[in-house]
């Protein structure tokens, strides 16, 4: 008789240990900071995907594998040093996103080349853009009042977003980057 109580005693703790394992991970799987990008508009959460990671979910140093996975589909490009993304944001207008990669095929760059359908749909996802990073990473660093903003992060981050659009085909240019490390491998830089 006194044999069972012990043994009771401690399935019972096992039980419990593995319920508060289980609560730990599903609470770490919740994105830290899901409200910030929850005050934006559809188009921007459909760009960014996620306030986890740099962008998209990923971070710099995540390698193609699990870029792939992330975006749950087929790339249109598939070399050794990016990937390319089209992603339909609706209404007739897209995003072209680029994973630039380095000979270890880990992400150090990201390029989204989005098209808008209208003027005034640029000028309200640059303002999307503008507060988002800026709540994301701080003031911005350049700011021309019209057409491009700049934020230089730790003298390793660089983010860049830009009107590129014309009249007859308005679009923004997103262009993240990581000046440390993983560029070092790769000569090729995703700014023209």
């Amino acid at each position: 008789m006194w044999l069972c109580f012990p043994l009771l005693f401690s399935c019972g703790e096992t039980k419990q240990e593995t319920s508060e394992e289980q609560k730990d991970t599903v609470v770490a799987k919740q994105p830290v900071s899901a409200p910030i990008m929850a005050k934006y508009g559809t188009r921007l959460q459909k760009i960014v995907k996620s306030d986890t990671g740099i962008l998209r979910g990923i971070n710099f140093g995540d390698d193609v594998e699990k870029v792939k996975e992330s975006e749950n589909t087929a790339p249109l490009e598939d070399s050794t040093d990016h990937l390319g993304y089209r992603i339909d944001l609706g209404n007739y207008e897209d995003l072209d996103v680029r994973y630039h990669l380095n000979p270890k095929q880990q992400v150090w760059g990201f390029t989204m080349d989005i098209y808008l359908d209208e003027q005034s749909s640029v000028d309200s996802l640059f303002s999307d853009f503008r507060n988002y990073f800026s709540e994301r990473f701080g003031t911005n660093n350049f700011d021309n009042q019209r057409n491009m903003l700049a934020w230089n992060i730790a003298d390793s981050l660089k983010v860049i977003v830009k009107d590129v659009g014309i009249k007859q085909a308005p679009g923004l240019q997103v262009q993240m980057m990581n000046l440390k490390g993983t560029k070092q491998d790769n000569n090729k830089s995703p700014v023209q």
